[in-house]
């Protein structure tokens, strides 16, 4: 049985959601991925609904990499292309949607003291590598480049060259690159990280920690025009090698780095302040890369360097930075007579965004007719809070634990009722909470039990 959900009354609930920092990370496990690596560039392809994955290094094997890969979210591919970049580390690469093509710059092939910086352009079309040769460029470097919306270019600021770190600003429109020039613009920092929130319209610059120099850590902002130091009251730590991503979903900027002997963190920021979301299981982690998963509302984080006892090594792992979902028991279920019904998720099913939800009521004597209350709220029905006596319907030992926005009868075949639930595909919807629970009646429609209560998360 299908139930039909209030769309509107969900959305104002996503609206909240999103202010809470109900963020999980997971380890995905997927068949294959890319080898271990660090410095490989990143970036979601909102056409194809992709994350692809360029080149790296890989330093205990000394090994520069070429390949292109894709993450779908269940497994990773790698293409195989003829042609395209040359093996290198530290390219800035970002995904144009005005043009539907992923755009890759520069970049670092280091073979100890012997160093390589790249100054050419590429754009990946989802079946081939292209070079772009234009009139101007930037110089040899690597540097971070996030896409523009607004105006449909593609930025990149400073980074690093062959005579030191840089401060510059460019911007690529699919013909040529353009230098812009600001009254304001960040000091040079050997290792920044960029991101367009979409939310202001801004993007954000995030300077990262070198060992050795001076230069404070500090928030940027580019206007299209100039740059301003942003103001917040908590700053993230000292990270080296971080790297930031847009959450548009949740409309903030999320940070993940790690000092060289704690365990990741992510950090986000809403244009007014920064905040600690949730600490990755990891111990250390940098060199990775991020991108947003804009159709499952989710921050994948691939490689990196991690520590393993005394050694500091590459990983192969793919974290994801999201809302889990899950069917939660909670409160215990009661009876006046007969046996306490159970109510729970049916095997591998979970509330997913873009799937239909399969719930199960079992424990039920054959004449049993259950009814299904699903509701918004575990603390408030109406002005009554809750969980609130069943005294009157009979059953003064039992509680309501949900508010009954929805009450549905359920068919009773076998000693089992089974709903479903269908869930739109929107990652706007992740962190609702919907709340249910069981009320078992005889064939006079006397209370005869209530069942545990379940919270249902919404989620990937």
């Amino acid at each position: 049985m299908h139930i039909p959900l209030s769309l509107s009354r969900l959305a104002a609930l996503a609206a909240l959601a999103a202010l809470l920092p109900s963020q999980t990370w997971q380890l995905a496990n997927p068949a294959h991925a890319p080898s271990a690596r660090e410095g490989h560039a990143m970036a979601w392809d909102a056409g194809r609904q992709l994350t692809v994955l360029f080149g790296g290094y890989e330093w205990g094997a000394d090994v520069h990499f070429a390949d292109t890969w894709e993450y779908d979210g269940v497994d990773w591919t790698r293409r195989q292309l003829t042609g395209g970049p040359s093996a290198r580390q530290q390219a800035g690469m970002c995904y144009d949607e005005q043009r539907g093509v992923m755009v890759l710059f520069g970049g670092l092939r280091d073979n100890w003291f012997n160093n390589t910086f790249y100054g050419d352009t590429w754009e990946f079309d989802g079946v081939s590598w292209t070079q772009i040769n234009t009139p101007t460029a930037p110089s040899p470097r690597f540097a971070p480049m996030a896409y523009d919306p607004v105006r449909g270019k593609v930025v990149l600021h400073g980074g690093t060259s062959p005579i030191g770190a840089l401060s510059d600003t460019w911007e690529y429109d699919g013909a040529n690159w353009t230098q812009r020039t600001a009254a304001t613009v960040p000091p040079a920092n050997y290792d920044c990280s960029l991101a367009f929130d979409r939310n202001r319209g801004r993007m954000v610059l995030q300077s990262s920690f070198i060992m050795g120099t001076p230069l404070p850590l500090q928030t940027w902002e580019w206007d299209g025009s100039n740059w301003s130091l942003a103001t917040y009251t908590t700053p993230p730590p000292s990270y080296p090698e971080m790297v930031i991503t847009y959450d548009r979903h949740r409309g903030v900027i999320v940070l993940v780095g790690a000092g060289y002997t704690a365990n990741a963190e992510a950090w986000e920021y809403d244009g007014s302040d920064w905040r600690l979301l949730r600490t990755l299981p990891q111990n250390t982690l940098s060199g990775h890369a991020l991108a947003y998963d804009e159709r499952r509302g989710a921050v994948v984080s691939f490689g990196g360097e991690v520590a393993s006892g005394m050694y500091i090594v590459a990983t192969d792992a793919t974290w994801e930075l999201g809302t889990v979902a899950s069917c939660t028991p909670s409160g215990a279920g009661c009876a006046a007579t007969g046996p306490i019904p159970t109510l729970g998720a049916a095997a591998g099913s979970a509330p997913r965004t873009g799937s239909t939800f399969v719930g199960e009521v079992g424990a039920l004597q054959p004449q049993a007719l259950p009814v299904l209350a699903l509701g918004l709220s575990d603390t408030l029905w109406g002005s009554t809070a809750l969980p609130m006596s069943l005294g009157l319907i009979g059953l003064p030992a039992c509680s309501l634990r949900t508010s009954v926005d929805v009450a549905l009868p359920l068919t009773n075949t076998a000693g089992t009722a089974t709903w479903s639930l269908p869930i739109p595909a929107s990652p706007f919807l992740h962190g609702v909470n919907l709340f249910a629970q069981a009320l078992v009646t005889d064939a006079a429609l006397q209370a005869q039990s209530v069942s545990n209560a379940v919270r249902l998360s919404i989620g990937r």
